[in-house]
């Protein structure tokens, strides 16, 4: 199972949304680091560690929510079809 890198930001509008289709693929076996961004300067640390890959593929160095599995990521998905297929990609 690859790993995945959550970035969120603990008051992001989007957060709960996003929270809940983590919590029903952790249910069906994958594997999220979660790390805050916006409040925990560990987790702002370790998105700048992306930027490059952030840059290339959101157009900014930080953004939440993001995934990343080390190769690929993903910015903002709008629904839990997009996630999961990016996901399972």
């Amino acid at each position: 199972m690859k790993r995945i890198i959550m970035f969120y930001g603990k008051t992001c509008i989007d957060n709960t949304r996003i929270m809940s289709w983590i919590e029903k693929l952790e249910r069906n076996g994958f594997k999220f680091e979660k790390l805050e961004t916006w409040k925990n300067e560990e987790g702002a640390k370790r998105v700048r560690e992306y930027s490059d890959l952030m840059i290339k593929g959101c157009g900014r160095d930080t953004i939440v929510p993001s995934f990343i599995d080390g190769k690929r990521v993903l910015c903002n998905p709008r629904s839990f079809e997009e996630l999961e297929k990016w996901v399972n990609g």
